[in-house]
């Protein structure tokens, strides 16, 4: 698709490409290759229970931030990351069965959909159990 600009004399170009709808799939700790002439939109991140995944406390009240995380081209991204002090956000204590709700803490996140080109690697990294992938056709 060309536009003329015929006020500042500049053609400009863009080529589009259009997207097919391939497949959805789920990614585990098995490294994925993003397959030529397709791309990858990440939908979600499965995370694991809540009792693993957020903060164990431990006799002395306090809790170890945990974050979930992806694998991207071999890089660890942090998808949800919390921080914090207190006697823990969710966490749960084995002793009684409990969950903990008091703490100052904050999170951060990831901001999903993330896309991926062909050739690019994907796999769960820490926390992670799936990601939930849908994978497009390039057409020209």
């Amino acid at each position: 698709m060309c536009l003329l600009f015929l006020f500042s004399g500049i053609i400009f170009c863009a080529n589009s490409q259009t997207l097919q709808f391939s497949k959805v799939k789920l990614v585990t700790s098995t490294e994925e290759t993003v397959p030529a002439g397709k791309v990858w939109k990440i939908e979600g991140i499965g995370a694991a229970r809540v009792k693993e995944l957020y903060h164990k406390i431990s006799s002395t009240s306090s809790f170890t931030p945990a974050d979930q995380q992806i694998t991207i081209n071999g890089t660890s991204i942090s998808v949800i990351q919390t921080v914090g002090t207190g006697a823990g956000i969710m966490g749960y204590t084995s002793t009684t069965g409990t969950y903990a709700t008091s703490a100052s803490y904050a999170a951060s996140a990831t901001w999903l959909p993330i896309w991926l080109p062909e050739n690019t690697t994907l796999k769960t990294g820490t926390n992670v159990e799936f990601i939930s992938v849908i994978e497009f056709t390039v057409l020209p």
